[in-house]
């Protein structure tokens, strides 16, 4: 038994002594200004079909009013919902719904928060989306 602490103590000692040899690793202090908005919570957002066959990024941008924000639909958004290519809008709702808003105000897509991290698409009912925070 006391060959085996032996053992365990050496071998741990070995880690430790090999992970204080590497050196540091260099970080940026100062982020970049995309950077920046990238990383804050609850802007970046993948919209995904089932299975996660096909995917895009949304961006939820500059807040216009009180549950209502510019949407940004990254390129390939279109090719999952052609619509998609015309959402401009994101609204909040009271109920926890999100909706992505075209032109007039008229709802494209509407999410409700589903199980687990992110949203399910409840409308159109043709289509099923999940929404889910990078």
């Amino acid at each position: 038994m006391n060959l085996l602490s032996i053992g365990m103590v050496a071998g741990l000692a070995a880690t430790l002594g090999v992970a204080a040899l590497k050196p540091p690793v260099a970080t940026d202090a100062a982020p970049t200004r995309s950077t920046e908005t990238s990383s804050k919570p609850g802007t970046l957002f993948r919209l995904e079909t089932p299975g996660g066959a096909m995917s895009c990024i949304i961006r939820k941008g500059r807040t216009l009013s009180a549950g209502r924000s510019l949407l940004l639909p990254g390129p390939h958004c279109a090719a999952i919902f052609a619509p998609l290519a015309k959402a401009t809008m994101w609204r909040q709702g009271d109920d926890g719904t999100v909706d992505f808003l075209g032109e007039g105000g008229r709802t494209l897509v509407r999410f409700a928060l589903a199980d687990g991290a992110g949203y399910e698409s409840v409308r159109p009912r043709s289509r099923i989306f999940s929404l889910i925070a990078e």
